[in-house]
């Protein structure tokens, strides 16, 4: 790991959305984080887990028990030594060596209290299904990241995009609307990759974009 350096983590994902994610997030199969799918029944509690609950009255999703155990990358962020800085960026968008600060952006689960201690993203804003999947948010989401890295200390920042995910699911892998949002999608990241640039923190800067899954044809 290289000292000072900031990382940014993409998530390019193309299912269930939340098992693969939250796979990713703490590095954990499903049998042990104990996401099962997006919605899925808790025998034991007599409770759903439904990904289309969030952010509505009633939303269970945010509540501690699903999650007891895990610890996604900002808490093992904020609870090192500062030794770099990592960036994450998930689209449908990690941990180091005093605690570092970290961001989310449109990645679920930062407002839930994984530990006892409740620690929680210096910077969170709460996945919407909906926003997740609009260019602007995204466009938004990678500005406030540059931001927040170059000016306000965040170490590691995460973000989340989900509208590849839903042209990949609803015209197939091999369709002009993918071509479409893939080009939209290079845009979006040069963009942002000369953000980082005019505020001079691009060598400094990790940059991981990955994908939750691949898709049929």
């Amino acid at each position: 790991m290289v000292d000072n350096s900031n990382w940014l983590l993409t998530l390019a994902h193309l299912g269930q959305i939340m098992l693969l994610i939250h796979y990713i997030l703490v590095g954990l199969y499903p049998e042990d984080h104990g996401i099962l799918s997006n919605d899925f029944y808790d025998r034991e509690s007599g409770e759903s887990f439904k990904l289309t609950d969030v952010n509505l009255p009633g939303d269970k999703t945010r509540e501690k028990h699903w999650w007891e155990g895990q610890v996604p990358l900002w808490i093992t962020a904020k609870a090192k030594g500062k030794c770099g800085k990592w960036v994450g960026i998930s689209t449908c968008l990690y941990i180091l060596c005093v605690g570092l600060s970290a961001g989310a952006y449109q990645w679920f689960g930062c407002g839930v209290p994984f530990t006892e201690d409740n620690l929680t993203p210096d910077v969170c804003i709460q996945y919407d299904e909906d926003d997740s999947c609009e260019t602007k948010y995204f466009a938004g989401n990678l500005s406030l990241a540059v931001s927040g890295l170059a000016k306000k200390g965040l170490d590691l920042a995460l973000i989340y995009y989900g509208r590849l995910d839903m042209v990949g699911h609803k015209f197939g892998p091999d369709s002009q609307e993918v071509i479409t949002e893939l080009e939209t999608l290079d845009r979006e990241l040069g963009k942002f990759f000369q953000q980082l640039q005019d505020n001079g923190i691009y060598e400094a800067t990790d940059i991981i974009i990955v994908s939750d899954h691949g898709e049929w044809r």
